[in-house]
Protein backbone atom coordinates (compact mmCIF):
# COMPACT_ATOMS: atom_id res chain seq x y z
CA UNK A 1 0.00 0.00 0.00
CA UNK A 2 1.72 3.36 -1.18
CA UNK A 3 0.83 7.13 -0.66
CA UNK A 4 -2.28 8.26 -1.99
CA UNK A 5 -2.06 9.13 -5.61
CA UNK A 6 -1.86 13.30 -6.12
CA UNK A 7 -1.02 13.79 -2.40
CA UNK A 8 2.91 14.07 -1.57
CA UNK A 9 4.28 12.03 0.85
CA UNK A 10 3.34 12.60 4.86
CA UNK A 11 6.49 13.53 6.94
CA UNK A 12 6.06 11.86 10.82
CA UNK A 13 7.78 13.68 13.72
CA UNK A 14 9.23 11.63 16.12
CA UNK A 15 6.46 12.42 18.74
CA UNK A 16 3.73 11.44 15.89
CA UNK A 17 5.54 8.00 15.64
CA UNK A 18 5.98 7.22 19.13
CA UNK A 19 2.20 8.26 19.77
CA UNK A 20 1.13 5.57 16.95
CA UNK A 21 3.50 2.91 18.04
CA UNK A 22 2.21 3.29 21.76
CA UNK A 23 -1.35 3.19 20.23
CA UNK A 24 -0.71 0.34 18.62
CA UNK A 25 1.02 -1.30 21.26
CA UNK A 26 -2.49 -1.08 23.68
CA UNK A 27 -4.63 -2.60 20.70
CA UNK A 28 -4.86 -6.24 20.01
CA UNK A 29 -5.32 -5.53 16.33
CA UNK A 30 -3.48 -6.81 13.42
CA UNK A 31 -0.48 -4.43 12.09
CA UNK A 32 -2.06 -4.65 8.61
CA UNK A 33 -5.43 -3.87 9.84
CA UNK A 34 -4.08 -0.75 11.97
CA UNK A 35 -2.14 0.31 9.78
CA UNK A 36 -5.05 0.81 7.45
CA UNK A 37 -6.96 2.73 10.14
CA UNK A 38 -3.98 5.40 10.47
CA UNK A 39 -3.33 5.52 6.50
CA UNK A 40 0.18 4.10 6.71
CA UNK A 41 1.76 1.04 4.74
CA UNK A 42 2.18 -1.90 6.89
CA UNK A 43 6.13 -2.06 6.26
CA UNK A 44 6.59 1.52 7.46
CA UNK A 45 4.75 0.88 10.93
CA UNK A 46 6.56 -2.07 11.47
CA UNK A 47 9.71 -0.66 10.42
CA UNK A 48 8.80 1.43 13.18
CA UNK A 49 8.10 -1.09 16.15
CA UNK A 50 11.54 -2.69 15.10
CA UNK A 51 12.94 0.59 15.63
CA UNK A 52 11.17 1.03 19.06
CA UNK A 53 12.14 -2.29 20.27
CA UNK A 54 15.98 -2.28 19.65
CA UNK A 55 16.50 1.53 20.32
CA UNK A 56 13.48 3.03 21.81
CA UNK A 57 12.38 6.26 21.42
CA UNK A 58 15.58 7.67 19.72
CA UNK A 59 14.90 4.47 16.94
CA UNK A 60 11.86 6.40 15.77
CA UNK A 61 14.05 10.27 15.07
CA UNK A 62 14.67 10.66 11.53
CA UNK A 63 18.13 11.33 10.39
CA UNK A 64 18.30 15.21 10.76
CA UNK A 65 17.33 15.04 14.40
CA UNK A 66 20.00 12.03 15.30
CA UNK A 67 23.35 13.05 16.22
CA UNK A 68 26.11 11.11 15.24
CA UNK A 69 26.60 8.06 13.73
CA UNK A 70 25.03 4.54 13.68
CA UNK A 71 27.14 3.39 16.59
CA UNK A 72 25.98 6.01 18.65
CA UNK A 73 22.54 5.37 18.70
CA UNK A 74 22.94 1.92 19.50
CA UNK A 75 25.03 3.09 21.86
CA UNK A 76 22.50 5.56 22.99
CA UNK A 77 19.80 2.83 22.86
CA UNK A 78 21.76 -0.16 24.58
CA UNK A 79 21.90 2.72 27.75
CA UNK A 80 18.08 2.93 27.96
CA UNK A 81 15.98 0.89 30.40
CA UNK A 82 15.76 -2.49 29.59
CA UNK A 83 12.45 -3.10 30.54
CA UNK A 84 11.36 -0.18 28.34
CA UNK A 85 12.76 -2.04 24.91
CA UNK A 86 10.69 -4.97 26.43
CA UNK A 87 7.15 -2.90 25.94
CA UNK A 88 6.86 -4.42 22.38
CA UNK A 89 7.29 -7.94 24.02
CA UNK A 90 4.72 -7.63 26.54
CA UNK A 91 1.29 -8.14 24.90
CA UNK A 92 2.97 -11.34 23.60
CA UNK A 93 4.84 -12.29 26.95
CA UNK A 94 1.30 -11.94 28.54
CA UNK A 95 -0.16 -14.27 26.54
CA UNK A 96 1.92 -16.78 26.61
CA UNK A 97 2.37 -16.21 30.34
CA UNK A 98 -2.00 -16.60 30.28
CA UNK A 99 -1.30 -20.14 27.83
CA UNK A 100 1.42 -22.25 30.39
CA UNK A 101 -0.88 -20.96 33.59
CA UNK A 102 -3.99 -22.65 32.01
CA UNK A 103 -2.23 -25.59 31.38
CA UNK A 104 -1.04 -25.57 34.77
CA UNK A 105 -4.58 -25.18 36.17
CA UNK A 106 -5.65 -28.16 38.06
CA UNK A 107 -9.22 -28.31 38.62
CA UNK A 108 -9.64 -24.88 38.57
CA UNK A 109 -7.00 -24.15 41.45
CA UNK A 110 -4.06 -22.89 40.59
CA UNK A 111 -2.40 -23.94 43.76
CA UNK A 112 -3.70 -26.96 45.14
CA UNK A 113 -0.77 -27.54 47.15
CA UNK A 114 -0.08 -24.51 48.41
CA UNK A 115 2.41 -21.18 47.66
CA UNK A 116 5.03 -23.12 47.23
CA UNK A 117 3.64 -25.38 44.63
CA UNK A 118 2.34 -22.32 42.91
CA UNK A 119 5.86 -21.12 43.35
CA UNK A 120 7.06 -23.57 41.53
CA UNK A 121 4.67 -23.01 38.38
CA UNK A 122 5.78 -19.84 38.03
CA UNK A 123 9.55 -20.77 37.45
CA UNK A 124 8.76 -23.59 35.26
CA UNK A 125 6.90 -20.60 33.16
CA UNK A 126 9.82 -18.71 33.44
CA UNK A 127 12.43 -22.07 31.87
CA UNK A 128 9.70 -22.68 29.28
CA UNK A 129 9.73 -19.23 28.01
CA UNK A 130 13.34 -17.72 28.84
CA UNK A 131 14.82 -18.69 25.19
CA UNK A 132 12.24 -16.46 24.04
CA UNK A 133 12.28 -13.75 26.25
CA UNK A 134 14.73 -12.14 28.81
CA UNK A 135 14.81 -13.63 32.42
CA UNK A 136 14.23 -10.23 33.90
CA UNK A 137 11.36 -9.21 32.03
CA UNK A 138 9.74 -12.89 32.98
CA UNK A 139 10.61 -12.32 36.57
CA UNK A 140 9.41 -8.95 36.61
CA UNK A 141 5.98 -9.72 35.09
CA UNK A 142 5.25 -12.70 37.38
CA UNK A 143 6.47 -10.60 40.25
CA UNK A 144 9.61 -13.20 41.15
CA UNK A 145 12.72 -12.44 42.41
CA UNK A 146 15.54 -13.10 39.70
CA UNK A 147 17.79 -15.00 42.46
CA UNK A 148 15.09 -17.17 43.84
CA UNK A 149 14.48 -18.37 39.84
CA UNK A 150 18.25 -18.76 39.58
CA UNK A 151 18.32 -21.10 43.26
CA UNK A 152 15.62 -23.34 41.66
CA UNK A 153 17.26 -23.54 38.64
CA UNK A 154 19.84 -24.98 40.57
CA UNK A 155 18.19 -27.44 42.83
CA UNK A 156 16.02 -28.60 39.42
CA UNK A 157 15.95 -32.45 39.85
CA UNK A 158 17.38 -32.27 42.90
CA UNK A 159 14.76 -33.20 45.35
CA UNK A 160 15.33 -31.35 48.70
CA UNK A 161 15.21 -33.33 52.55
CA UNK A 162 11.46 -33.23 52.80
CA UNK A 163 11.30 -35.08 49.53
CA UNK A 164 13.83 -37.26 50.05
CA UNK A 165 12.17 -38.19 53.51
CA UNK A 166 9.42 -39.20 51.57
CA UNK A 167 11.20 -41.10 48.96
CA UNK A 168 13.37 -42.85 51.67
CA UNK A 169 9.99 -43.38 53.89
CA UNK A 170 8.04 -44.88 50.88
CA UNK A 171 10.67 -47.20 50.29
CA UNK A 172 11.01 -48.63 53.43
CA UNK A 173 6.72 -48.62 53.66
CA UNK A 174 7.13 -51.43 50.30
CA UNK A 175 9.53 -53.08 51.43
CA UNK A 176 7.88 -53.85 54.82
CA UNK A 177 4.57 -54.26 53.27
CA UNK A 178 6.13 -56.91 50.74
CA UNK A 179 6.77 -58.71 54.15
CA UNK A 180 3.29 -57.60 55.80
CA UNK A 181 0.66 -57.18 53.63
CA UNK A 182 -2.44 -57.44 55.84
CA UNK A 183 -0.40 -54.11 57.95
CA UNK A 184 -2.41 -50.71 57.48
CA UNK A 185 -0.11 -47.03 57.92
CA UNK A 186 -0.42 -47.51 61.80
CA UNK A 187 1.46 -50.61 61.56
CA UNK A 188 3.62 -50.12 58.99
CA UNK A 189 5.07 -47.28 60.67
CA UNK A 190 5.45 -48.98 63.72
CA UNK A 191 7.75 -51.65 62.32
CA UNK A 192 9.90 -49.20 60.95
CA UNK A 193 10.19 -47.14 63.80
CA UNK A 194 10.68 -50.08 65.72
CA UNK A 195 13.48 -51.38 62.96
CA UNK A 196 15.04 -47.96 62.13
CA UNK A 197 14.37 -45.89 65.01
CA UNK A 198 13.46 -42.95 62.65
CA UNK A 199 10.67 -40.56 64.29
CA UNK A 200 8.25 -40.00 62.24
CA UNK A 201 4.60 -39.27 62.10
CA UNK A 202 1.48 -41.99 61.10
CA UNK A 203 0.07 -38.58 59.24
CA UNK A 204 3.21 -38.67 57.43
CA UNK A 205 3.36 -42.70 57.12
CA UNK A 206 -0.35 -42.12 55.32
CA UNK A 207 0.67 -39.70 52.66
CA UNK A 208 3.15 -41.69 51.34
CA UNK A 209 1.33 -45.17 51.16
CA UNK A 210 -1.32 -43.15 49.56
CA UNK A 211 0.78 -41.85 47.11
CA UNK A 212 2.27 -45.78 46.58
CA UNK A 213 -0.62 -47.31 46.53
CA UNK A 214 0.08 -49.18 49.60
CA UNK A 215 -2.88 -50.11 51.10
CA UNK A 216 -3.50 -53.53 53.53
CA UNK A 217 -5.42 -56.51 51.93
CA UNK A 218 -7.00 -57.65 54.74
CA UNK A 219 -10.93 -57.63 54.42
CA UNK A 220 -12.78 -56.20 56.93
CA UNK A 221 -16.38 -57.08 58.66
CA UNK A 222 -19.48 -55.61 57.66
CA UNK A 223 -22.14 -54.90 59.61
CA UNK A 224 -24.94 -57.51 60.39
CA UNK A 225 -28.15 -57.31 61.94
CA UNK A 226 -28.38 -58.33 65.83
CA UNK A 227 -29.88 -61.41 66.62
CA UNK A 228 -31.70 -62.41 69.87
CA UNK A 229 -30.62 -62.65 73.81
CA UNK A 230 -28.84 -66.08 74.63
CA UNK A 231 -31.52 -68.80 75.97
CA UNK A 232 -28.27 -71.09 77.93
CA UNK A 233 -26.39 -68.19 78.92
CA UNK A 234 -26.66 -64.30 79.62
CA UNK A 235 -24.49 -61.25 78.58
CA UNK A 236 -22.64 -60.97 81.24
CA UNK A 237 -19.89 -58.26 79.77
CA UNK A 238 -22.19 -56.01 78.13
CA UNK A 239 -19.22 -54.41 75.65
CA UNK A 240 -17.03 -53.95 79.61
CA UNK A 241 -14.03 -55.60 77.92
CA UNK A 242 -11.30 -53.79 80.19
CA UNK A 243 -10.47 -56.39 82.33
CA UNK A 244 -7.84 -54.75 85.17
CA UNK A 245 -6.15 -58.47 85.66
CA UNK A 246 -5.04 -61.76 83.70
CA UNK A 247 -7.92 -64.10 83.02
CA UNK A 248 -10.83 -61.77 84.52
CA UNK A 249 -12.09 -62.32 80.81
CA UNK A 250 -11.64 -64.81 78.13
CA UNK A 251 -13.38 -65.11 75.04
CA UNK A 252 -13.34 -67.94 72.62
CA UNK A 253 -14.67 -68.71 68.97
CA UNK A 254 -13.44 -71.07 66.43
CA UNK A 255 -12.37 -69.82 62.72
CA UNK A 256 -12.19 -71.68 59.61
CA UNK A 257 -8.80 -72.06 57.86
CA UNK A 258 -8.55 -73.69 54.08
CA UNK A 259 -5.09 -74.98 53.74
CA UNK A 260 -4.35 -77.06 50.18
CA UNK A 261 -7.72 -77.57 49.08
CA UNK A 262 -8.99 -78.54 52.70
CA UNK A 263 -11.02 -76.95 55.55
CA UNK A 264 -9.82 -77.22 59.23
CA UNK A 265 -11.38 -75.55 61.85
CA UNK A 266 -8.94 -73.33 64.47
CA UNK A 267 -10.07 -73.08 67.56
CA UNK A 268 -8.52 -69.79 69.88
CA UNK A 269 -9.43 -68.62 73.57
CA UNK A 270 -8.21 -65.23 74.12
CA UNK A 271 -7.30 -63.17 77.50
CA UNK A 272 -8.79 -59.80 76.73
CA UNK A 273 -6.44 -58.71 79.76
CA UNK A 274 -3.87 -58.36 77.04
CA UNK A 275 -5.08 -59.87 74.10
CA UNK A 276 -3.07 -62.94 74.29
CA UNK A 277 -3.87 -65.90 72.76
CA UNK A 278 -3.63 -68.48 75.60
CA UNK A 279 -5.15 -71.64 74.25
CA UNK A 280 -5.21 -73.02 70.78
CA UNK A 281 -6.02 -76.26 68.68
CA UNK A 282 -6.68 -77.30 65.18
CA UNK A 283 -8.79 -79.92 63.51
CA UNK A 284 -9.78 -81.36 60.12
CA UNK A 285 -12.73 -82.85 60.69
CA UNK A 286 -16.03 -80.77 60.57
CA UNK A 287 -17.80 -80.40 63.76
CA UNK A 288 -15.01 -81.89 65.79
CA UNK A 289 -15.99 -80.97 69.97
CA UNK A 290 -12.31 -81.95 70.58
CA UNK A 291 -10.62 -78.63 69.75
CA UNK A 292 -12.90 -76.64 72.03
CA UNK A 293 -11.95 -79.22 75.06
CA UNK A 294 -8.82 -78.88 74.52
CA UNK A 295 -8.58 -75.20 75.10
CA UNK A 296 -11.23 -75.62 77.63
CA UNK A 297 -8.42 -78.05 79.48
CA UNK A 298 -5.56 -75.44 78.75
CA UNK A 299 -7.43 -72.67 80.70
CA UNK A 300 -8.47 -74.83 83.63
CA UNK A 301 -4.70 -75.83 84.20
CA UNK A 302 -3.60 -71.97 84.02
CA UNK A 303 -6.45 -71.39 86.61
CA UNK A 304 -5.17 -74.13 88.63
CA UNK A 305 -1.65 -73.04 88.57
CA UNK A 306 -2.14 -69.57 90.71
CA UNK A 307 -1.36 -69.83 93.77
CA UNK A 308 -3.60 -67.18 95.45
CA UNK A 309 -7.16 -67.33 94.96
CA UNK A 310 -8.15 -66.19 91.60
CA UNK A 311 -11.06 -64.21 90.74
CA UNK A 312 -14.23 -65.61 89.09
CA UNK A 313 -13.53 -66.02 85.49
CA UNK A 314 -15.83 -65.13 82.72
CA UNK A 315 -15.41 -67.10 79.60
CA UNK A 316 -17.39 -65.33 76.51
CA UNK A 317 -18.54 -67.16 74.00
CA UNK A 318 -20.89 -67.31 70.81
CA UNK A 319 -24.17 -69.95 70.76
CA UNK A 320 -22.29 -72.79 69.00
CA UNK A 321 -23.29 -76.37 69.70
CA UNK A 322 -20.39 -77.24 71.51
CA UNK A 323 -20.28 -74.11 73.94
CA UNK A 324 -23.79 -74.69 74.62
CA UNK A 325 -23.42 -78.85 75.11
CA UNK A 326 -23.77 -80.12 78.15
CA UNK A 327 -20.79 -81.69 78.25
CA UNK A 328 -18.76 -78.75 78.24
CA UNK A 329 -20.25 -77.15 80.75
CA UNK A 330 -20.00 -80.17 82.95
CA UNK A 331 -16.17 -79.73 82.15
CA UNK A 332 -15.45 -76.63 83.96
CA UNK A 333 -18.16 -77.34 86.52
CA UNK A 334 -15.27 -77.78 89.35
CA UNK A 335 -13.27 -74.23 88.19
CA UNK A 336 -13.97 -70.92 89.18
CA UNK A 337 -15.60 -70.00 85.29
CA UNK A 338 -19.09 -68.17 84.66
CA UNK A 339 -20.48 -68.50 80.96
CA UNK A 340 -21.85 -65.47 79.17
CA UNK A 341 -23.20 -65.81 75.91
CA UNK A 342 -23.79 -63.47 72.69
CA UNK A 343 -26.45 -62.83 71.24
CA UNK A 344 -27.12 -65.52 68.22
CA UNK A 345 -26.10 -63.93 64.54
CA UNK A 346 -24.49 -61.17 66.38
CA UNK A 347 -20.68 -61.10 66.42
CA UNK A 348 -20.75 -57.18 67.56
CA UNK A 349 -21.16 -58.95 70.90
CA UNK A 350 -17.87 -60.52 71.03
CA UNK A 351 -15.86 -57.98 68.57
CA UNK A 352 -12.52 -58.67 70.02
CA UNK A 353 -12.22 -62.26 68.83
CA UNK A 354 -13.71 -61.45 66.12
CA UNK A 355 -11.93 -58.90 64.90
CA UNK A 356 -8.80 -60.78 65.91
CA UNK A 357 -10.10 -63.53 63.79
CA UNK A 358 -10.32 -61.78 60.82
CA UNK A 359 -7.10 -59.85 60.92
CA UNK A 360 -5.16 -62.98 62.17
CA UNK A 361 -6.62 -64.95 58.84
CA UNK A 362 -5.58 -62.17 56.47
CA UNK A 363 -1.67 -62.30 57.90
CA UNK A 364 -1.72 -65.99 57.61
CA UNK A 365 -3.06 -65.99 54.31
CA UNK A 366 -0.52 -62.82 53.03
CA UNK A 367 2.60 -63.36 55.39
CA UNK A 368 2.78 -66.91 56.47
CA UNK A 369 0.93 -68.50 53.51
CA UNK A 370 -0.92 -71.02 54.99
CA UNK A 371 -2.95 -72.06 52.05
CA UNK A 372 0.12 -74.01 51.03
CA UNK A 373 1.86 -74.95 54.29
CA UNK A 374 3.50 -78.17 54.39
CA UNK A 375 2.31 -78.35 58.05
CA UNK A 376 -0.14 -76.05 58.48
CA UNK A 377 -0.21 -77.27 62.77
CA UNK A 378 3.24 -76.31 62.43
CA UNK A 379 2.66 -72.76 60.51
CA UNK A 380 -0.47 -71.71 63.15
CA UNK A 381 2.23 -72.67 66.14
CA UNK A 382 4.83 -70.38 64.59
CA UNK A 383 1.77 -67.71 63.86
CA UNK A 384 0.48 -67.98 67.67
CA UNK A 385 4.02 -67.19 68.80
CA UNK A 386 4.71 -64.13 66.58
CA UNK A 387 1.77 -63.15 67.46
CA UNK A 388 1.98 -63.24 71.26
CA UNK A 389 5.53 -62.10 71.09
CA UNK A 390 6.52 -60.04 68.41
CA UNK A 391 3.43 -58.74 66.53
CA UNK A 392 2.74 -54.76 67.93
CA UNK A 393 -1.02 -54.41 68.58
CA UNK A 394 -2.42 -51.28 67.87
CA UNK A 395 -5.02 -51.96 70.80
CA UNK A 396 -2.57 -51.92 72.76
CA UNK A 397 -0.67 -48.83 72.19
CA UNK A 398 2.07 -50.88 69.90
CA UNK A 399 3.30 -53.48 72.70
CA UNK A 400 2.97 -57.34 72.04
CA UNK A 401 0.80 -59.24 74.33
CA UNK A 402 3.23 -60.30 76.24
CA UNK A 403 4.90 -57.00 77.05
CA UNK A 404 1.66 -55.43 78.66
Amino acid sequence: MGSPKGKKHRVFSKEEKLRIVKDYLKTHETVNKFAIEHNLHSSVLKNWIRKYGELGEEGLASHRDKCGNRYAALHIGNSLDEMGKLELRMLKLEADLARLKKGYLVKGKWFPEGIRYWQRQNFQIVEELRIKYPIKALCKALGLNRSGYYKWRQRLGKPNRYMQDRIDLTALLEETHAEHKAFGYHALAKCIREETGWVFSDNLAHKCCKAAGIKSMAKHYRYRKPGNESIFYPNLVHGSWAANEPLRVVVSDMTCIRNKGKLYEWTLFVDTFNNEIIAHSLSGQRGDSKPYFACLERLCSMIDKKKEQAPQTVLHTDQGSVYSSRAFALAHKHYNIIRSMSRAGTPTDNPIIESLNGWMKAELALDFNVSKAEDISRTLDEYVHYFNYKRHASALNYKTPDSV
